[in-house]
C-alpha cells in the first residue's frame, strides 16, 4: 500500500516538474521575444530619427547644389569616416556631386569620372536595392584593382524601382565595412532627397513655364 502511494507520488512530482520545466521554456522564449522586440523598437526609433533629422537638414534650401551639398555633408557627419559622392542621371550621361571625406582616406572625383560608364551608373541608379563594391564591378565599374584593396563602398539609389534619377555612393576604409544599421538609415533617408530634388525641378520648371 505504502509502495503504491510512493509511487503515486513520485509520478506527480514527475509530473510537476515537467510542467515546471515547460512553463520555464515558455517563460525564457517570450523574455527572448521581448528582449528581441525592444532591440527593434530601438533600432526603429534611432532610423526614424536620423531620417527626420537629414530631412531638417535640408528644409529651407532652393537650389540643387546647396540641397546635394546639405545632403551630402549630413551623411558624411553621421557616418564615421565615411566619403560621400552623388551621381546623378544626366541626359547625356551623368553628373556627380562630390564630398570630401573628413578621413585619412579618400577618392578624387577623377577617379570616379573613369570607374563608372553611364550605362553603369543608370544600371545602379535603376537597382531596387543597395548594390555592394561586388555588384557595381559585375555591372562593369572599372577601378584599380590596387585601390579597391583598400576601401569598401556602396551605392544606394535615389529612384524608385526603374525609375532610375541618381544613387549615393558611400566609401570608406576596407577595415570600416558598412553596418546594417548605417545601410537602413542612408536607404530610409534617400527618399527624402529624391523629394526634395524634384521639388526643385518643379520649381525651375514653373518658373520657366510663367
Amino acid at each position: 500500500m505504502n509502495l503504491k502511494r510512493n509511487e503515486r507520488a513520485l509520478r506527480v512530482i514527475r509530473m510537476l516538474r515537467g510542467r515546471e520545466q515547460r512553463q520555464h521554456k515558455k517563460i525564457d522564449i517570450l523574455c527572448r521575444d521581448i528582449v528581441g522586440a525592444h532591440g527593434e523598437f530601438i533600432q526603429k526609433i534611432a532610423m526614424l530619427s536620423f531620417v527626420l533629422r537629414f530631412q531638417e537638414s535640408l528644409l529651407g534650401i532652393s537650389d540643387l547644389t546647396s540641397i546635394l551639398d546639405s545632403a551630402a555633408g549630413f551623411i558624411r557627419e553621421n557616418l564615421n569616416a565615411a566619403g560621400v559622392a552623388i551621381f546623378l542621371v544626366e541626359p547625356k550621361g551623368f553628373d556627380i556631386h562630390f564630398s570630401n571625406s573628413t578621413s585619412e582616406f579618400a577618392v578624387e572625383k577623377g577617379h570616379f569620372e573613369t570607374w563608372f560608364s553611364s550605362q553603369v551608373v543608370q544600371e545602379i541608379s535603376r537597382s531596387s536595392r543597395i548594390c555592394t563594391l561586388e555588384q557595381m564591378l559585375q555591372m562593369g565599374l572599372q577601378a584599380n584593382p590596387a585601390m579597391l584593396k583598400h576601401i569598401t563602398a556602396a551605392a544606394v539609389p535615389l529612384g524608385k524601382m526603374g525609375k532610375g534619377i541618381g544613387f549615393i555612393l558611400l566609401y570608406r576604409q576596407a577595415e570600416k565595412p558598412f553596418t546594417a544599421e548605417e545601410f537602413g538609415n542612408i536607404s530610409a533617408a534617400a527618399p527624402g532627397l529624391r523629394i526634395a530634388m524634384q521639388k526643385h525641378h518643379a520649381v525651375i520648371e514653373n518658373s520657366i513655364q510663367s
